[in-house]
């Protein structure tokens, strides 16, 4: 595969599945107090098969672009690719994650007021490890701190392992995430999971479909494992959901992940491109960074508007009951969360986006 990279459009339809499975992870279903529901959410993936999928994402889109942008001609500046990603990568995900910490900084919020260094140098998933549990109202950007350190390390294997190698480093990195995450477990408990070492499972089987991609030699041999191995995962994610934990259940999301990309990629017609190519899932799939960032803390802020609220209007207990419980007050704090994240991208996100393309890989990117 050579020339510019075409742009996919069902991907932000599966970015818009991800963020909706990590809201109703967050946000439910022990509010509704059914057992019911309770029940049938264990049927569709949760947040942190949301977060593989991301990852996953993150690790075949990144893959992809240094892998084609490296190979396109000989002449490319290997030094000059890594430099333009970098600045790329921070224009898309600094201004509003900073933007946030610092806002939070400055009204006093104690948790990020008082480890404002593990925030603002991307390590708050060692500040999780630290505290060892869910410190603050921003302990959701571990994954953030995780994608930022991956992107310290991946470009450089990328761009300057030699090709015959480049395969089988990524394969590496897969079983270096395997057995990180064993060893991890062992040394950290249930929170291994946030660590950067087991999360290269995701971010390598993304980067294995890249490669693959670019590589057509080993697309037969890939998709017949995958063909295999894929309901063994689905049956292996619904035992995990129903009580039998696994420790490597983010290889099993990793791989149905990649299946889901892969399905996304490769299908046109009928439903799937009605669904993948809906308008609605694409826009919030496009709004997901600041949709996954603001999620956290809209509900909390929204209670207190209407606590203060009702101190100064004296509000009726009927009005009380509908403006701070399920379902209406979610269907306002989603409304909320959308509004929040579609105005944060349109008006202030795409400012610094549109500086990516002072910064190409290289001619064609």
């Amino acid at each position: 595969m050579s020339g510019h990279l075409r742009y996919i459009k069902g991907l932000d339809a599966l970015r818009a599945f991800a963020v909706i499975t990590v809201i109703i992870t967050h946000w439910g279903p022990t509010a509704f107090h059914s057992e019911t529901l309770s029940f049938l959410l264990k049927l569709f993936p949760n947040g942190n098969f949301g977060v593989d999928l991301f990852f996953v994402l993150s690790g075949f889109l990144i893959t992809r672009i240094l892998i084609n942008s490296r190979f396109e001609n000989e002449e490319t500046d290997k030094f000059q690719l890594i430099k333009a990603f970098f600045i790329r990568r921070s224009l898309r995900i600094f201004p509003i994650y900073f933007l946030l910490v610092l806002v939070l900084w400055a009204i006093g919020d104690k948790p990020v007021g008082d480890n404002i260094w593990y925030f603002l140098t991307y390590t708050s998933n060692l500040l999780i490890i630290e505290k060892g549990n869910w410190y603050s109202n921003l302990s959701h950007t571990w994954s953030l701190a995780v994608e930022e350190q991956f992107y310290l390390l991946w470009p450089w294997i990328i761009v300057f392992v030699p090709k015959k190698y480049l395969l089988s480093a990524i394969l590496g990195f897969l079983g270096l995430g395997i057995v990180s995450s064993l060893m991890l477990y062992v040394l950290c408990g249930k929170l291994f999971y946030i660590l950067m070492p087991p999360c290269l499972i995701a971010f390598s089987i993304g980067a294995t479909y890249a490669y693959v991609e670019y590589d057509r030699r080993f697309e037969h041999f890939l998709f017949t494992t995958l063909k295999i191995l894929l309901p063994i995962c689905l049956i292996g994610y619904l035992l995990n959901q129903f009580g039998h934990g696994f420790v490597l259940i983010r290889l099993i999301n990793s791989i149905i992940s990649i299946c889901l990309i892969i399905f996304t990629i490769q299908k046109k017609q009928g439903f799937s491109k009605v669904f993948l190519e809906n308008r609605v899932f694409m826009t919030i799939g496009k709004i997901s960074y600041g949709i996954y960032l603001y999620h956290y803390l809209v509900p909390k802020s929204y209670i207190g508007a209407i606590d203060y609220l009702n101190n100064w209007l004296s509000l009726s207990e009927r009005s009380l009951r509908f403006l701070k419980n399920p379902p209406p007050a979610y269907l306002i704090e989603l409304a909320l969360v959308f509004g929040l994240s579609y105005v944060s991208f349109y008006y202030f996100e795409q400012q610094f986006i549109r500086l990516k393309t002072n910064f190409r890989y290289n001619k064609s990117y």
